[in-house]
This record gives C-alpha cells, structure tokens and sequence, in this order.
C-alpha cells in the first residue's frame, strides 16, 4: 500500500527529484525571478585590498565563529506568552502605529518629507567607508518618497560602521518600491553594535527585493541589541536571494526580545544553496515569536549547506506560527549533519494546522540528533494536514530524545494518508522516560504503514508513563513492517 512513498511514483514524489511542488524557486522561471536575472523589475537599478582587515580574526574571515574540531562544533555538545506579538498591546507595538519611541522622526520637519524620487548613484567608488561612531541618536526619514534606489554597484568594499549610535529608527513607511542592490560588493560587514533599540519599519512596500548575489562572506551583527523589531507586514512578495554567499554568521545573541512579523506576505522565498557553513545564533533570546501567518506558499531551501547548526538554547518560550500556510517544503536533502538544539526550550508550541500537504525531507542526512529535554510540556499539532510523507532514509544513527516532557499530545486526526519511512536507519532510540502521560491519536488515518525494516537494533523506552492512550480506531488497513530487527527492547 505504501510501496509509493519508497520509491518512484510516490504522492511526495516531487519533493524528493525534478519537478517539485516549489521548484519555480529553484532555477528560472521563478516566481521570483524576475529578481534573479536580466528583465527584472528592478532591472533598471543593475549595472555593471581589504579595507575590512580590522573585522578579520587568525585564518578565516569568520574564525572567531569557529570552535575547537569542527566550525560548529561547539553547537554539537553539552495562553501563549508571544500571543501579544499577534494583536495589540504589542511589546513592539509602539513600532507600528502611534506614541512610538521614535514617533518624533516621522511628522513634520523632517528634512525629506518632500521628495518624490531620489537616486543615490556610487557607481565608481571602489571602496567606502561611512563612519557614524559618534552618533547618540540618528533617524533617517524618507516618508515622503515614493520610489527609492539605492545604487553600489561598483563597490568592492563597504563598511557601514554606527557602533556609537544609541538609537536608530530607519522609517521608509512611503515607499512603494525599494531595491537595494549590492551585487558588485565582494565584502559586507554591517555592525550596529552599539544599538540598543532598532525599529526598521518597512509597512509601506509592496515589493521589495534584496539582491546581494554577488558577496561571498557576510556577517551581520547585531550583539548590543536589546530589542529588535522587523515589520514588513505591508509587503506581498519578498524575495530574499543569498546564493552565492560561501559563509554566513547571523548573530544576535544580546537581543532579548525578537519580533519577527511578516504577516502581509503572500509568498515568501529563502534562498541559501550556495551557503557553505551556516550559523544562526539567537543564544540570547529569552522571548521569540516568529509570526508568518498570512503566507500562503513557503519555501525554505537550504540544499547546498553541508553543516547547519541551530541554536536556540536561551530561549525560555517559543510560538512558531505558520496557520496560514497551505503548502510547505522545508529541504536540507544536502545537509550532512544537522543538530537541532532547544534544551532550554520550556514550552513549545508548532502549530501548522492551516498546512494541506507537508513535505519534511532530510535524505541527505547521516546523523540526526533532535534534542528537547528541557521541555516540559509539548503540543504538536497537525490536524488540518491531509497528506504527510516524513522521509529519513538516508539517516544512519538517529536519537529522539524527549526525557523531560510530563505531558505530550501528538495530534493527526485530519490526517488521510501517512507514511514515516526510516528504512536506511541502523540504529534507533526513542526515549520517552519522564512522560507521565501520552495520548497518540490518529483516529483520522484511513491506511498506515510504519515501515522500519533496515533497523537492526531497537530500543522504546516508555517506563516513566503512568496512562497511556493509542487510538488508531478510523484505521482500514495497518502494516507494521519489522522484519529486519535482529534485538527488540519494549520498555
């Protein structure tokens, strides 16, 4: 019955080859494009010895990210509380309408206020250097303009140091069509280290591309920040294309509260392939809401990274809120090692019940470590999914570790067709130790298969669990498939 899902020919077939659901963000004929090459929209913005030593550690541009072994390696060891993100009463709110900490810079007297088309054209610096550092407080306000270019093209290098500033508000609320377009520049360092509030308020765009194509190291640091508020919700498509950066550090680790709202975007497209090393860093965060609810495709393709490491383990809550979503495809098929780290995680809560069809490929995966022993409470909830294919197989080693949850609802009653294949697994450990009480539920399921022939030895450990539910009462047709298993351990 599930024969499809194991090779050719299966209802997720297109995730896993040619042809995929979001393969128009891939290569040409994109929905976004017309961002990527000749005949964009912003076409008409594109034309044609390192003064960034002092940012430079011993060996690589990035050595300072980089541990001891490995570059990542020491991410490897040792009633919502965001639903305030969502309304009023916003911790970020001043940002967005009235009585704003900067509200000051956006009405009269502003020197701009004006201007209706302005070209800022550099085409023939080579290198530049805007030094800022003395600087208590800046505001740059451009709420009159209507269409803004911002042109660097010839720029080899460029440093835009505001280490000094206290605070910043960048207001372009009265644009329609912004391009920022870099391509030319080989080195980026953007450092506000100083900043200890920062507004960019983008609520006017309705387009908005960010080419930066042609850099090859990027670090973007953001330390001293206490908050940081991100608001696009005016903007319908946002394309954000990194593709020929070799190495990327995103640091944020001093910020304590994270809004990151993009609630008005229509389709959102990520694109890191050509990314090498890639480090997030959020270590610091104590509050985060991610909220994405409006978008209606999502695509996340991060198929050419070879070490991914996320890093979350400040963090005391979490809401990722992905409900308006029909259609997801999270790829890492190039990811050869991935760590998933949320120890520090209290409580967590994934809601993607908006979401039809879902696709989680991990193929090119050989070691998976998923690691929440710090939660206490889970809820993971799918119900509005109709079709789901969770694909593991190139995994050799996998654990599951959950040992500190008390209480764990896995929710998939809308849930028609389900396959989990770990067939290329060797070994595999499911410890579940500390719950107290589980309740599997997949009452909706018309036909399933649990296919995990491959695995050798097998180890599910439940001891700790006081009640336990397993409804599978819609199911027509169950195949539990174990014939490889040479030690079986039901604890």
């Amino acid at each position: 019955m599930s024969e499809r899902y194991q090779g050719t020919g299966s209802m997720f077939g297109r995730y896993q080859g040619t042809g995929p659901m979001f393969a128009r963000y891939q290569g040409t004929g994109s929905m976004f494009g017309q961002y990527q090459g000749t005949g964009s929209m912003f076409g008409r913005y594109q034309g044609t010895g390192s003064m960034f030593g002092r940012y430079q550690a011993t060996g690589s541009t990035f050595g300072r990210y980089q541990g001891t072994g490995s570059m990542f390696g020491r991410y490897q060891g040792t009633g919502s509380m965001s639903e305030r993100y969502q309304g009023t009463g916003s911790m970020f709110g001043r940002y967005q309408g009235t009585g704003s900490m900067f509200g000051r810079y956006q009405g009269t007297g502003s020197m701009l206020n004006g201007i209706k088309e302005l070209a800022l054209c550099l085409d023939s610096i080579k290198a530049l250097a805007l030094c800022l550092d003395g600087i208590k407080g800046l505001a740059l306000c451009l709420d009159g303009i209507k269409q803004l270019a911002l042109r660097l093209d010839g720029i080899k290098a460029l440093a835009l140091c505001l280490d000094g500033i206290k605070a910043l508000a960048l207001c372009l609320n009265g644009i329609k069509e912004l391009a920022l377009c870099l391509d030319g520049i080989k080195e980026l360092a953007l450092c506000l280290d100083g900043i200890k509030e920062l507004a960019l308020c983008l609520n006017g765009i309705k387009e908005l591309a960010l080419c930066l194509d042609g850099i090859k190291e990027l670090a973007l640091c953001l330390d001293g920040i206490k908050e940081l508020a991100l608001c696009l919700d005016g903007i319908k498509e946002l394309a954000l294309c990194l593709d020929g950066i070799k190495e990327m550090a995103l640091c944020l680790n001093g910020i304590k509260g994270l809004a990151l709202c993009l609630n008005g975007v229509k389709g959102l497209a990520l694109c890191l392939d050509g990314i090498k090393g890639l480090a997030l860093c959020l270590d610091g965060i104590k509050e985060m809401a991610l909220c994405l609810n409006g978008i209606k495709g999502l695509a996340l393709c991060l198929n050419g990274v070879k070490a991914l490491a996320l890093c979350l383990d400040g963090i005391k809550e979490m809401a990722l809120c992905l409900n308006g979503i029909k259609e997801m495809d999270l790829c890492l098929n190039g990811v050869k090692g991935l760590a998933l780290c949320l120890d520090g995680i209290k409580g967590l809560a994934l809601c993607l019940n908006g979401i039809k069809e879902m696709a989680l490929c991990l193929n090119g995966v050989k070691r998976l470590a998923l690691c929440l022993d710090g939660i206490k409470g889970l809820a993971l909830c799918l119900n509005g999914i109709k079709e789901m294919a969770v694909c593991l197989n190139g995994i050799k080693e996998m654990a599951l570790c959950l040992n500190g949850i008390k209480e764990m609802d896995i929710c998939q009653n809308g849930i028609k067709e389900m396959a989990l294949s770990l067939n290329g697994i060797k070994e595999m450990a499911l410890c579940l130790n500390g719950v107290k009480e589980l309740a599997l539920c997949l009452n909706g399921i018309k036909a399933l298969a649990l296919c995990l022939d491959g695995i050798k030895a097998l180890a599910l450990c439940l001891d700790g669990i006081k009640e336990l539910a397993l409804c599978l009462d819609g199911i027509k047709e169950l195949a539990l498939c174990l014939d490889g298993i040479k030690e079986l351990a039901l604890c």
